[in-house]
């Protein structure tokens, strides 16, 4: 006997619920669920499954047509997403910025045409805003499954026949989109994180279930039973879907490489529980039970709202400096704002739309126009966002802000993407390097390099701008410090700071041309192991083997003996070494001294600065190290980079009309030429032709 299909469906509905739920604890309590993302992979499966069972069927009984197939896809998808929209925009035009609410804007464009994964790929990039910055990041999915709808109804009717050839030649593409992905996760992560080519084969495997199944049907009803396989052997494969599932939860966090390998996980297990179908244990029990085909009827709207709540929330709780406690309890009472938003746009949006679509009958030309009527909100939020943007969120809604200080910090970012596209990428390139950043600043061979963080990539535009007549190269890793033989804590579990190092150290050693290495580094972050201002976020854990083990190291005794390895190893190169004093840490958001929230909720900063004490007495250690290492070679020189910023009584982040940084801690492009002139005197001094001596450490 074969379930009928709405049983099918409420078995679905369960699954539904399950990837919802997960990914919005992962989104509000990451630290709870961490691999909750993966609920975004069992969607794909499941949508696969549906739209290639509704376009195969309908072909086969030779009543499809594209007309009513989007028309049902827009009334299911455009009235909940429209309403969401439309609130997070006004929302934002109350609390947010004004680059936020133009970061806003553009993702609202984005939103209107289906391609908010494209532009999130586009962004990808260091200072690239943060997750929570972004109200509408979780339509990245969305924008992944509309892209599916607009091609495999053409690829799936010109091969309906649901035959074994059929069948073999979603497979070849399952395949094809699978190797991609695997080969794009090491070199082009952001690709295969976010682009549909390498996220279709998540897709087809639920569009070669619904082939199967297909193929086993005559009526368009859905099988119960799997082939031959017996009510055991579905049984067995429900088990085996969910011990799947439960180890991607289990196993996979952000440090993994995913999708990659690792989404094999969540994705054969969801296929294996739809081929178990819902007269199994699992199925009638754990998925079929109310509560969860209640949560997988509002999933949509549900995944729709949370976000922009929590992200909005995260925004102005951090600014309103509420603690860690405050905002638990924020977070769970926004939780169950959203069930009870969702609930209500199913109800009173969702249900009479579609109420009023079967009024339309099966009239193509009455189809048309519902489409037309449903896309028109949809378009004019589009031109909305693009307004929002273009005027740069505006920041008319804040009174007494400088139109040109706005202008500039909108523009300091997009200044040093720019400089970095017209750079000379490594041969062979970063990745194979194994680091994160590897260019120069012209076509010649490099005489002189900058080797170290994030902070060395900022500062090395700068130089390369300013000593037009030499070509820069930039040898850095994000985040880890420039020393060597020494296991660092770092924010991200995966990253391996000392291998990074030895590979920096390893790739310098075969420019010939380079004489002279620049160690720029934000080195008090290391020495002290813990942000400097606002959050103060410590860095606790290292990785060992593999493992993320708590740090119990001395940091200081570290990054003093890592730095005199380094210095010693680029002096057996016969190269001369500088090693910078960094910048100062701001210890706030250059954004402070621009732009505020409206309603009063933040201030303008009257001083852009950092008091000059506070800046000694955080660099102490760290100036001490760094001299006292230099000492111990007598062609090692020290350049204090951050004499230019820094006067008696502030070191400052903004001069006049200009921001000398982009955020807290990275100079802007106008910053790292101002203080590259200071290090263009010490190469003057420095002979090209000098061969550095040794001294051994006393």
């Amino acid at each position: 006997m074969r379930p009928h299909h709405s049983q099918y469906r409420r078995d679905l509905d369960g699954l539904r619920a399950l990837a919802v739920g997960a990914v919005i604890v992962n989104h509000a309590f990451p630290a709870v669920w961490p691999a909750g993302f993966v609920g975004v992979d069992i969607f794909f499966v499941l949508s696969g499954f549906l739209i290639t069972r509704i376009v195969v069927s309908e072909r086969r009984r030779e009543t499809f047509s594209f007309v009513e197939f989007y028309f049902r896809r827009c009334r299911r998808i455009l009235p909940a997403l429209v309403l969401v929209l439309t609130c997070t925009w006004v929302a934002g035009a109350i609390v947010l910025t004004s680059p936020e609410f133009e970061s806003l804007g553009n993702h609202l464009v984005a939103a209107s045409v289906f391609s908010s994964n494209l532009l999130l790929w586009r962004e990808v990039g260091y200072f690239d805003g943060t997750a929570v910055a972004k109200p509408l990041l979780h339509l990245w999915s969305l924008g992944v499954e509309e892209q599916f709808y607009l091609l495999w109804p053409l690829i799936a009717l010109s091969v309906a026949t649901a035959s074994s050839r059929t069948f073999k030649l979603v497979l070849a593409l399952a395949a094809a989109s699978f190797a991609l992905s695997i080969t794009q996760v090491t070199s082009h992560n952001a690709s295969a994180f976010y682009l549909l080519p390498s996220r279709f084969w998540e897709l087809l495997v639920g569009g070669l279930l619904a082939f199967r199944d297909l193929s086993r049907s005559r009526d368009g009803t859905i099988p119960e039973s799997v082939g031959d396989v017996t009510s055991r052997g579905r049984a067995s494969f429900a088990l085996l879907g969910i011990l799947l599932i439960g180890a991607a939860f289990l196993w996979i966090d952000e440090a993994s490489r995913f999708p990659g390998y690792w989404v094999l996980l969540p994705v054969l297990g969801t296929a294996l529980l739809i081929e178990a179908g819902p007269s199994t244990w699992i199925g009638r029990r754990l998925f079929g039970n109310r509560a969860m085909v209640a949560i997988g009827l509002i999933s949509y709207p549900l995944y729709l709202w949370h976000w922009p709540m929590l992200s909005l929330f995260r925004l102005v709780g951090f600014d309103l400096g509420l603690t860690v406690a405050d905002m638990l309890r924020w977070k769970i009472g926004l939780l169950a704002l959203a069930v009870t938003l969702a609930a209500g746009t199913y109800r009173f949006v969702e249900m009479p739309i579609q109420r009023a679509a079967q009024r339309v009958g099966g009239s193509r030309t009455r189809q048309a126009f519902g489409i037309a009527a449903l896309c028109s909100p949809l378009c004019l939020l589009g031109l909305l966002g693009f307004s929002t943007a273009r005027t740069g969120g505006y920041p008319q809604r804040v009174p007494n802000l400088d139109p040109g200080l706005v202008t500039e910090l909108r523009n300091g970012r997009r200044a040093i993407s720019v400089r970095e596209a017209q750079s000379v990428p490594c041969q062979p390139a970063a990745d194979r390097i194994g680091v994160s950043w590897c260019f120069r600043s012209s076509q010649r061979d490099p005489d002189i390099a900058v080797w170290g963080d994030s902070h060395a990539w900022a500062m090395s535009f700068g130089l390369g701008a300013t000593l037009v007549n030499r070509s820069v190269l930039l040898v850095a890793q994000s985040e880890c410090p420039p020393v060597l033989g020494e296991r660092f804590p770092a924010r991200s579990s995966s990253l391996d700071c000392a291998s990074k190092s030895e590979a920096a150290l390893s790739f310098l050693g075969t420019q010939g041309s380079v004489k002279t290495v620049v160690i720029v580094s934000r080195g008090p972050l290391y020495v002290e192991g813990s942000d400097f201002g606002k959050g103060n976020a410590p860095l606790n854990d290292v990785l060992v083997d593999g493992t993320l083990i708590p740090f119990l190291g001395n940091r200081a005794a570290m990054f003093e003996s890592g730095l005199a390895r380094a210095v010693e190893r680029l002096l057996g190169f016969s190269m001369n070494v500088v090693l910078a004093l960094d910048v100062p840490e701001l210890g706030f958001s250059l954004s402070e001294c621009v732009v505020a929230r409206p309603l009063g909720l933040t201030q303008l900063r009257t001083d852009c600065a950092t008091p000059y004490q506070a800046f000694l007495q955080r660099n102490a250690r760290y100036h001490a190290i760094v001299r006292r290492v230099a000492s111990h070679y007598p062609n090692v020189r020290v350049w204090d980079a951050s004499e230019p910023l820094c006067e008696s009584q502030s070191c400052v982040a903004r001069l006049g009309k200009h921001l000398l940084y982009v955020d807290d801690d990275h100079l802007s492009l106008y910053g790292s030429q101002r203080v590259a002139g200071g290090l263009e005197r010490i190469l003057r001094g420095l002979e090209p032709s000098a061969v550095p001596g040794t001294a051994p450490l006393r």
